[in-house]
């Protein structure tokens, strides 16, 4: 508390002032009966004015006055620090969402997000790599990273209406740890105002539901988006007839969407299909104004991606610009050349057979009276245009074609929806109106319209959407709905009645399980996929009773459920029968079997499902086989176009006739045979319809779509060697799982939480959630939930599903990007507040001179910022520095220098050393660190806008020239007497306002260009002092619990011998002995390989002392990391001995508080290899 006699003075810090943060005070004076307090936040550096009276002034609470004092609490100092290093980790790691997600990605999806779209300033871009590519992982990566830049606040994800759950649970949730809001009927109707009402967060919706509910496209088209993603891209169709524009509702909704959105993502694997208009108007979303003719089009997609050169300057933080990839729009990669990091093809060869057996005649019967009721009712429900009961007859019709069970389950579930209804139309109590509401329920717009778009719901939408529509009927006459139900009763009886009938489709699949290796081969195993669960329940059955392990996985089973089943059939089960859920999100490349029970009738998701064991890590050649039933209207249908598949296929050596069989099929799509197949009185006829639609979709024609996918001038080549750099630099720098799992255990327990290692298992168990993190998390607007029952890690390759390591089931990773930890990072820089203010004094063991550091913050800021005078939006570039004062002068160097500090155990006197001004350290840092900053930037800045201003000179120069040739023609006509002046009037409009666009998108690069540096924060100080009671180099053993201190000359000489021996070898040594790395020298050689090398130098011989950040560093770099240690130091020919892989071959053994470890003379001695004597080479 201030005391009464004595107000604040400037320069002291004070809490109390403002709520969230401590201010330094600027001015004091009196303000009428109250005191005017004037002062600027220390973290936001906002300047805060408070008039206040006696007893608020008496309230303020002073931390420090003007010079910091050094006795600030230093555990939360270290605390603070490590929270602020582990807050800006993307600007030392290159792939930072990559080691915090539970994904392994490939170089080309690190290529694509690090290479292409991270270093743009605006993304508008369009990702069209192959099929198989995992672009929902570049997706995922690319929010993580843009959210831990501070970029993004708000994103919206339009996907197909059957990929939401699979991108909100399985893509953000379960891989990146994000948390998103679906967004469909029910949750826009119970929260409209959802999309405005929250500050920050990720909504993933449907494009159906958006485009067709007009209430939620109104929502996000008046919200303004950081980031708008669109999947399957290509269904947002648009097409040109001569002058006339047709634009779906899909293109509409994401055309309204697209100017209230700073980034824009479209992904699709078939960009062009064949129609330049649909593709320039799907670009023309990404840029209304840089495509707006054809050849503008292809100007810039023949921009191509060529070798990443290097200009001779310095990596600017991994961020290197996309040099020579000028391609700023458009990315795609074809699977033939997706490679993984050894360079080896990703996809193994697949061959597929379809496989025709014929119904038995009791099975036929019932098929024909199913298929003829069907008919029927088709018909009726087609005059009287009745969509839901023509919906409900073709579900009926699916199951008919899946299993006796499936049709036996569904006319069951079809003969109680009719009962149901004679009951309510039969009840006196009921009034018309009510009895239609009940019957015909309301109507959802975002309903399928037809079994088309019904096949592209997911298995749990399409049995929410049974439900609703099985009680429809054609009649409101109870005796005719009689009748149906009596036929419907007859049919269910048939059905019955076969409950005993061997199948022929199951001895068909025996049959084929015989033929093949997988039953023979005891490591082999077989995915079944079946359209509907009740056909997925009695299969598994069934194949049980013969005597084999089956898993099962289908649309009711939560995440956790279908990953213990994935692990299940990984470890234990010969069989998974699946369905349609095993499709989205779930990877299987340990099977290489799979057979198509029911075949899809929409054709894509026949390559999905390949997709589950055709991919990245699958070993062998993998062999897919459709069953169809060929006396059927529908299996003709599919036997035919299957059949035909296979023998292209053939033909070709290719699989894309899979990839483009929906193209293919573009006249006549696939369902439409299939209803053409069901609906016909002539049942030869579906067959020569068929045939004429395969006749007209030639191979000729698949092979011209086939050749489109792979046009060249569409492609780009995967730079494996840039993707490679980018690799070695992550696994170089990446914070190392094991400072996360410290530094959360130290902050949790600081904050009021219990948390303890499991017994039994690699995890971690934490008990309830502090009040304070609570409290700070209403506060952010943070998703926190009160207890965590799951365990968790930190080291995400102990949840990957190829992980060897075992772990309980539903366990989690805990780290940056978590929402919890996210929140005790902040709680963490808050608290240690007072801390920062103050300063603290520390113990370094290692070193033998005091030193004074501190924690500097350099940012720059671009003209974009501060024209929209959004404090909120993140600066352009942001760095973390700890500048050194030791006995050799001022340095820079890394903020995981501190990790080597502890606080002291007792009290520790400030020693006297050389002081620096606040002001002089900030001048220091300016130059030091600001400028170069600046200069890095200005060059990233410089390549990208002149590319853009290009761009834009180009396609408005063209547009502009082009119309005013039109205009010229039209005042020609005028002299001769045409009446056309509403026309040049229209003309002279759309010029002048052509040229203030082009004037705006130019004004947008200046500012882009005009680049600031702020003066660098000093966040704290704090003087270092070596430990009080260390030893240094003896013969004898060092002493448990006693810190060695470091011979600086030792040390010297024996950095020299090693950096001697590296370039006798023919590499390029580096010394990063002061930058903080936690090894001393990077290495590379002649081919691009690396060694990184921690050097230890002894006068004589003896054991030796590695720093904790020393071993856990080297235990990361594994292969790639080396230990030098030089003997004899101080002699005349100094021994050198080298050990690849240390900290797997030696037992260091703890020797002070988890900084320092001894490594036994006898046990590096034993390991390592003594280098032949280097002479006296210089």
């Amino acid at each position: 508390m201030m005391q009464n006699d004595k107000h604040p003075a400037p320069g002291d810090v004070v809490s109390g002032l403002e709520p969230s943060e401590l201010v330094e005070i600027q001015r004091v004076a009196p303000f009428g009966s109250k005191t005017l307090v004037e002062g600027v936040g220390l973290q936001s550096r906002r300047v805060v004015k408070r008039p206040l009276d006696a007893e608020e002034l008496a309230a303020l609470v002073k931390i420090r006055d003007r010079e910091r004092t050094y006795d600030g609490d230093a555990g939360l100092l270290l605390l603070g620090a490590e929270a602020e290093r582990i807050r800006i980790a993307h600007q030392f790691d290159p792939l930072f969402a990559v080691n915090s997600s539970i994904v392994d990605p490939l170089p080309h999806q690190v290529e694509a997000v690090y290479r292409y779209l991270l270093p743009l300033p605006r993304i508008r871009f369009l990702l069209a790599d192959d099929t198989g590519a995992g672009k929902t992982i570049m997706t995922g990566l690319l929010i993580k990273e843009l959210l831990f830049r501070g970029v993004l606040q708000k994103v919206l994800i339009i996907t197909p209406g059957g990929l939401t759950k699979q991108w909100k649970e399985e893509e953000l949730q379960e891989k990146f740890g994000l948390h998103a809001r679906l967004v469909n009927r029910a949750s826009f109707d119970a929260e409209p105002g959802q999309f405005s009402r929250y500050e920050e967060g990720i909504f993933v919706t449907s494009i159906d539901f958006l485009a067709r509910n007009e209430g939620c496209l109104k929502a996000a088209s008046e919200t303004q988006w950081d980031l708008v993603v669109v999947d399957e891209a290509h269904k947002l169709s648009a097409y040109e007839y001569g002058t006339k524009l047709e634009e779906s509702e899909r293109y509409k909704a994401v055309k309204a969407l697209a100017r209230k959105t700073d980034h824009l993502l479209f992904l699709t694997a078939t960009p062009h299909r064949g129609r330049k208009d649909t593709f320039r108007r799907l670009l023309l979303l990404l840029d209304e104004d840089l495509f707006q003719k054809d050849e503008h089009v292809a100007e810039r997609v023949r921009e191509q991606a060529v070798p990443y050169g290097t200009s001779g300057d310095e990596d600017f933080e991994n961020e290197r610009p996309i040099s020579k990839a000028r391609n700023r729009f458009f990315l795609r990669r074809l699977k033939e050349e997706m490679v993984d990091w050894d360079g080896q093809p990703l996809f193994k060869p697949r061959h597929t057979k379809t496989i025709g057996y014929d119904l038995t005649p009791e099975e036929k019967i019932l098929y024909d009276e199913v298929t003829s009721y069907v008919r029927s009712k088709r018909k009726e429900a087609k005059a009287k245009n009745n969509r839901n009961v023509e919906l409900t007859l073709m579900v009926m019709q699916r199951r008919l074609a899946s299993s006796l069970y499936a049709i036996t389950r569904t006319l069951e579930n079809r003969l109680r929806a009719l009962n149901e209804v004679l009951s309510i139309l039969r009840d006196p109590s009921r009034s018309e109106a009510e009895k239609k509401r009940l019957l015909r329920g309301t109507p959802d717009p975002s309903d399928p319209r037809d079994i088309t778009e019904y096949e592209d719901l997911t298995e749990e939408e399409r049995e929410r959407i049974d439900q609703r529509i099985f009680r429809q009927v054609l009649t409101d006459d109870p005796d005719k709905v009689e009748e149906e139900r009596d036929e419907v009763e007859r049919l269910f009886r048939l059905a019955e009645s076969l409950k005993h009938h061997t199948e022929a489709k199951f001895a068909e699949l025996l049959a084929v399980l015989d033929s093949s290796d997988v039953i023979r081969a005891e490591d082999e195993k077989l995915l079944i996929f079946t359209e509907h669960r009740d056909t997925l329940e009695s299969l598994a059955r069934r194949l049980e009773e013969k005597g084999y392990t089956v898993a099962t996985i289908h649309g009711g089973m939560d995440v956790d459920s279908r990953k213990q089943a994935q692990r299940q059939f990984r470890t234990r089960a010969k069989i998974m029968v699946a369905t349609d859920a095993a499709g989205e999100g779930i990877n299987l490349q340990f099977c290489r079997y799979l057979i198509n029970w029911d075949i899809p009738w929409n054709p894509n998701r026949l390559e999905q499902r390949m997709g589950r064991i055709h991919r990245y890590g699958q070993t062998g050649d993998v062999w897919v086989y459709n069953l169809v039933a060929q006396n059927t209207r529908e299996g003709a249908v599919l036997q035919k176009v299957l059949s035909k598949l296979d023998v292209m296929r053939e033909q070709m050596g290719s699989d894309r006739v899979y990839d483009v069989i929906d193209e293919w099929l573009e006249d006549v799509p696939l369902v439409r045979l299939i209803e053409s197949a069901i609906d016909s009185d002539d049942e030869s006829a579906g067959a020569r319809e068929t045939d004429a639609a395969l006749a007209a979709a030639s191979s000729e024609r698949a092979e011209r779509l086939m050749a489109l996918q792979k046009k060249t001038s569409l492609a780009s080549r995967l730079d494996l060697r840039s993707a490679r750099e980018l690799k070695d630099a992550s696994d170089e720098r990446r914070l190392q799982p094991l400072f996360i799992q410290r530094f959360f255990e130290r902050a949790w327990r600081a904050c009021g939480g219990t948390v303890r290692k499991d017994d039994h298992f690699p995890v971690w168990h934490i008990g309830p959630t502090p009040a304070a993190l609570l409290e700070l998390a209403r506060e952010r607007r943070q998703p926190l939930s009160e207890t965590y029952d799951t365990p968790f890690v930190f080291d995400k390759q102990l949840v990957s599903v190829a992980s060897k390591v075992r772990v309980p089931e539903r366990t989690k990773l805990m780290g940056p990007g978590h929402p919890l930890f996210d929140t005790l990072i902040e709680w963490a820089i808050r608290e240690a507040r007072q801390a920062f203010a103050k300063g603290a004094t520390l113990v370094d063991p290692n070193i033998a001179k005091p030193q004074r550091i501190w924690l500097v913050r350099s940012t720059i800021e671009d003209g974009r910022r501060q024209w929209r005078q959004d404090r909120r939006k993140p600066p352009a570039h942001e760095r973390l520095a700890v500048v050194v004062q030791d006995h050799m002068g001022l340095r820079t160097t890394s903020p995981s220098y501190l990790l080597n500090c502890l606080a002291p155990e007792a009290a520790v006197p400030v020693p006297d050393m050389e002081s620096r001004t606040v002001e002089e350290i900030q001048a220091w840092a300016y130059e030091q660190i600001t400028e170069r900053q600046l200069a890095q930037v200005k060059a990233i800045r410089a390549e990208e806008c002149d590319l853009r201003r290009e761009y834009l000179n180009t396609a408005f120069a063209d547009l502009i020239l082009e119309l005013q040739e039109e205009l010229n023609d039209l005042q020609q006509a005028q002299l001769f007497g045409e009446d056309n002046s509403d026309e040049v009037e229209r003309l002279r409009r759309r010029i002048e306002e052509l040229k203030a666009r082009k004037a705006d998108r130019l004004k947008e690069l200046d500012l882009m260009m005009k680049l600031t540096a702020n003066l660098p924060d000093i966040l704290t100080e704090a003087v270092i002092v070596p430990a009080p009671v260390a030893t240094v180099e003896t013969e004898k053993a060092p002493s448990k619990g006693v810190p060695m201190q470091r011979d600086d000359e030792v040390e010297a000489i024996a950095m020299d011998v090693a950096m001697r021996y590296e370039r006798s070898r023919g590499w390029t040594p580096t010394d990063v002995s002061c930058d903080g790395e936690h090894y001393d020298i990077r290495s590379e050689g002649p081919n691009g390989e690396k060694r990184f090398i921690e050097v230890k130098g002894r006068a004589r011989s003896g054991a030796i002392v590695l720093t904790g950040p020393e071993v856990d560093k080297l235990r990361q770099l594994g292969e790639r990391a080396w230990l030098y240690i030089v003997t004899f130091c101080k002699g005349e020919r100094p021994r050198l001995r080298i050990i690849q892989d240390p900290i797997s071959k030696l037992n260091p053994e703890m020797l002070y508080r988890q900084i320092q470890y001894v490594v036994e003379e006898d046990d590096w001695v034993r390991k390592g290899e003594e280098v032949p004597s280097l002479g006296g080479e210089a």
